[in-house]
């Protein structure tokens, strides 16, 4: 029979995709191709393929199967014979309790002999300390009506008491005796000793039996799931590899049947054209896709006109959407240009009070360049001032003021220039012969001040030297004068 898979997944297709006519055409030839290749005979010839590969593999996994098996009871051989080495031990175990408990018996049973013979040594000792005046003693008649646990006679013993008829004897089975209980004593602490590891021994060993016991029980119950699993899985293979098989060889001789005929027919009716084998098995599966197509092409022309109206639908909203967007750019626009415009008007306000803001700076720069000038020359006006000041007081200190014709000012023609009144002007100063400093004028020479008021050149070289004073005015000069009238 033909699959219906490629319809199904058309139609799923056909849901999930948009309406257009290529899409139409498209299904079409999905159709046309699905119909060539249910036609066709060599989709059978794949199945058979794929059937006999599936067939190879089954028969893999069971010869794996069939080993794992094979594993699984050599490895339940092994615990078995662990299991039953554990049996023999516990068996070899509980034979050595048992002899051991013999043991403990013949032990006690010696105990108790070993009292009643002190008993009775020591009723022969009351008896004979009693008698030992009037008769001479007996030797002591000692019964040995039994043999010692180990095997070895009594009196094959190394330690065994001698009984001799003289009186030594008897002390020296004295001795005896007591080196025998103190044997006794030491073999029975041994023995308890023994009893206490043999019986510890025993436990440890009934523990671990159980132990295995346990593990051994649960070893079984997962191993026998496992295996009857095993079983199933491998009954079912079976089964599913004789029905494939069966299906097989089902077709193999429809194959041959249809080979046959065929071939029957061609060497017949060579000429003639083949006769189409109709089945009503075909004409219902084609009325059956018919009846699937019409069906197709209705929810087709459903899914066409809704996706139609939904692009509609679609296409109005996006533009009123633009054109709405569009507007609301537009006026954003002019805000933006507005504020642009403003910015610019700004800007320019701004450079204009920049420009006249550096303009005045740089007058303010000017004019405290020209204060700062100003202040240095107030502030060295201020020390020549002081510096006469001190002179002209330790001239007053020193000699009486001079009188005023020796303090002359020659000063030249009023029609000369300023240069010939500064060349020609000559200043007369008085210096205390107490200091060595002297003044400076612009005359060549100057005048220095002793007791006789002689005139020295000494001071043409200083004031050269010295430029601090060199541009001394008038009016300082008229204030000294009157300073000394």
């Amino acid at each position: 029979p033909v699959s219906k898979r490629p319809l199904r997944r058309s139609s799923d297709f056909l849901s999930s995709s948009t309406s257009s006519p290529s899409f139409f055409r498209q299904i079409q030839n999905h159709f046309k191709s699905n119909n060539a290749t249910s036609s066709s005979n060599s989709n059978t010839i794949k199945r058979s393929r794929s059937t006999s590969e599936n067939e190879t593999r089954s028969k893999v996994q069971v010869f794996q199967l069939e080993q794992h098996c094979k594993n699984l009871e050599g490895e339940l051989d092994t615990v078995k014979d662990e299991i039953l080495k554990i049996l023999s031990a516990k068996s070899s175990a509980n034979k050595e309790n048992e002899s051991l408990k013999r043991y403990a018996r013949a032990y006690e049973s010696l105990v108790r002999e070993n009292q009643s013979l002190k008993k009775e040594i020591h009723e022969l000792r009351s008896k004979c300390g009693n008698g030992l005046s009037s008769t001479s003693p007996l030797p002591p008649q000692i019964h040995h009506d039994r043999s010692s646990p180990d095997g070895q006679e009594y009196y094959d013993s190394p330690k065994s008491p001698r009984v001799s008829s003289t009186d030594d004897d008897e002390g020296e089975d004295s001795l005896d005796k007591r080196d025998l209980a103190k044997l006794l004593e030491t073999q029975k602490s041994e023995l308890e000793t023994e009893r206490k590891g043999l019986l510890s021994k025993n436990s440890e060993l009934e523990e671990s039996l159980e132990l295995m016991k346990t593990e051994f029980e649960s070893m079984e119950d997962y191993w026998q799931e496992k295996l009857d699993k095993e079983r199933s899985f491998y009954e079912n293979q079976l089964s599913l590899s004789d029905s494939n098989f069966k299906e097989l060889e089902i077709k193999m001789k429809e194959y041959e049947e249809l080979m046959m005929t065929t071939e029957g027919m061609a060497h017949q009716d060579s000429d003639k054209l083949s006769t189409i084998a109709e089945s009503v098995s075909l004409e219902c599966q084609v009325t059956e896709l018919e009846e699937e197509l019409s069906d197709v092409r209705g929810r087709l022309k459903e899914v066409e006109g809704q996706k139609n109206q939904e692009i509609n639908e679609i296409s109005q909203a996006w533009k009123h959407k633009f054109e709405a967007d569009y507007n609301i750019h537009l006026k954003e626009k002019e805000i933006y240009e507005t504020k642009i415009r403003q910015m610019e008007k700004t800007l320019e306000d701004v450079k204009d009070q920049y420009t006249n803001v550096c303009i005045k700076g740089q007058i303010i720069s000017i004019y405290i360049f020209s204060h700062v000038r100003a202040h240095q020359d107030i502030c060295i006006l201020q020390d020549s001032c002081h510096q006469m000041q001190e002179q002209i007081r330790r001239s007053k200190s020193v000699s009486p003021v001079p009188p005023a014709l020796k303090l002359r000012l020659i000063e030249a023609n009023e029609s000369g220039t300023n240069k010939e009144k500064l060349s020609h002007s000559s200043l007369w100063l008085i210096h205390p012969p107490a200091t060595g400093l002297p003044r400076y004028c612009n005359h060549s020479g100057s005048m220095s001040l002793d007791a006789s008021f002689r005139y020295s050149d000494q001071s043409n070289s200083s004031s050269k030297q010295s430029n601090s004073m060199s541009h001394i005015s008038d009016d300082v000069v008229d204030s000294v004068a009157r300073a000394y009238q």
